[in-house]
């Protein structure tokens, strides 16, 4: 994606009504995957994998 407007994509790739297709693929971007992964339409199981990736444990259950 390229834009002369950086911000603009950043805040696509955290709004909800960002079409997942298109969420999944930002993830994957090194400058829109902190914006994806604040995004509330990001699915529990891909949430997961990406605290997984990144070396961070699972709580135990209370």
């Amino acid at each position: 994606m390229q834009d002369d407007n950086p911000n603009l994509h950043r805040d696509a790739a955290a709004d909800p009504r960002l079409p997942l297709p298109l969420l999944l693929e930002a993830l994957e971007e090194t400058r829109l995957a902190a914006a994806a992964a604040r995004n509330p339409a990001l699915l529990t199981h891909v949430m997961h994998e990406l605290l997984d990736r990144a070396g961070i444990a699972a709580q135990p259950d209370s």
